[in-house]
């Protein structure tokens, strides 16, 4: 089974910043951005397994500054809404992005007055198959 999360990771660092599945170290520089698999779903028809996959994936992007995350989220949404084609050994069927907004900024150091890192939370769904 060729799954997607290859090319997510290129099309991430293409756009801009060190992408990282799942989890970060506390030393990664900015920009960064973690995704992960929320969930995948395997449609049936009456003669079983149809061959596709259906993901939701969630991508976290972090910048020094909400223009820096936002101008990265958005590099990542034009190259993958609608996408449709091979790479990295996965067959994508399509892809759409679910959902795109402010995340909480983040703050390392109590007391400090502005925020380590500033974050753009993105759901996509994407289709491929199997």
């Amino acid at each position: 089974m060729s799954s997607p999360e290859a090319w997510l990771k290129a099309t991430i660092e293409t756009a801009g910043a060190t992408a990282f599945p799942v989890a970060v170290s506390e030393s990664a520089g900015l920009p960064f951005a973690v995704y992960s698999r929320d969930s995948t779903e395997r449609p049936l028809q009456t003669s079983g397994l149809t061959g596709f996959a259906d993901g939701e994936f969630s991508v976290e992007v972090c910048g020094a500054t909400w223009t820096s995350a936002r101008t990265v989220a958005d590099a990542i949404v034009s190259a993958v809404q609608n996408f449709t084609g091979t790479a990295y050994g996965a067959t994508i069927d399509h892809v759409h992005v679910s959902s795109d907004r402010d995340g909480t900024a983040v703050y390392l150091t109590d007391g400090q007055d502005l925020p380590s890192y500033f974050v753009i939370e993105l759901q996509l769904f994407i289709r491929w198959q199997e």
